[in-house]
């Protein structure tokens, strides 16, 4: 996704040759020949100042295959945290499942190139639509019904963010930093932005992550939300 490893290549190759334990992929990357542990940190806040937090790991193995390497993995850890009157999105949310989300084929130049077919991201959307059958279900006024579906506009508004895909070069960083800023405009006239701040690190002697954070600050009709996701890779 990022250019900034041509240089380092080199050097890198040669630190690395004499270390045991490593294999190497067709383009000269070196990959962790055993598990690692993945783990995702998501914190989306909510325009009241209210946020989620959900806490994820999973057990990662590399391995090559023809024409680049496949990450396969299974979950080891889910941890959600999120306020009382959402309570059953955050239930929903600990509970899904993300097996489908390996493997997550790469290129042969450490690339994302396609992920499983039951990606992690769109868990929002899920959590909102199983939310929604749960609040029609329920014998509830008209101004809570009302309440409960600003909640879920915010959430949902949460989640379709700059940070519902994995960047592409998440687990063999090229970028180390990136700052941007996209418009963004909604369907009654309203318009914003969102600003992005990215910063990626490999792991000492290897090219493979060690840690990466995104934060995403949405400017919308005078007020600001923050959100922020770190990613880690790390020997169990």
């Amino acid at each position: 996704m990022w250019s900034r490893r041509s240089a380092l290549g080199a050097m890198a190759g040669m630190a690395l040759t004499s270390l045991a334990g490593l294999a190497r992929a067709a383009d000269g990357l070196r990959l962790p020949q055993v598990p690692m542990r993945l783990a995702r940190r998501l914190i989306r806040e909510f325009q009241d100042g209210d946020k989620i937090l959900v806490e994820r790991e999973w057990l990662v193995n590399f391995s090559m295959r023809p024409g680049g390497i496949a990450v396969d993995g299974r979950q080891l850890h889910a941890y959600v945290q999120a306020p009382p009157r959402i309570v059953a999105i955050a239930e929903i949310e600990r509970n899904r499942s993300t097996e489908g989300l390996f493997p997550i084929l790469l290129d042969s130049t450490g690339m994302i190139a396609s992920v499983g077919p039951s990606e992690a991201y769109g868990d929002v959307d899920a959590a909102v639509r199983a939310a929604e059958q749960i609040f029609a279900r329920a014998a509830v006024s008209e101004s809570e019904s009302k309440t409960h579906r600003r909640l879920l506009a915010q959430l949902q508004q949460a989640g379709s963010s700059m940070l519902d895909q994995m960047p592409r070069d998440l687990f063999f960083p090229r970028r180390l930093a990136l700052h941007e800023t996209r418009p963004l405009a909604l369907p009654d006239g309203t318009t914003g932005e969102f600003e992005l701040v990215y910063t990626a690190q490999t792991t000492p002697g290897a090219a493979w992550l060690d840690r990466a954070e995104r934060r995403v600050t949405t400017r919308l009709a005078g007020s600001e939300r923050f959100s922020s996701e770190t990613w880690s890779l790390a020997e169990t």
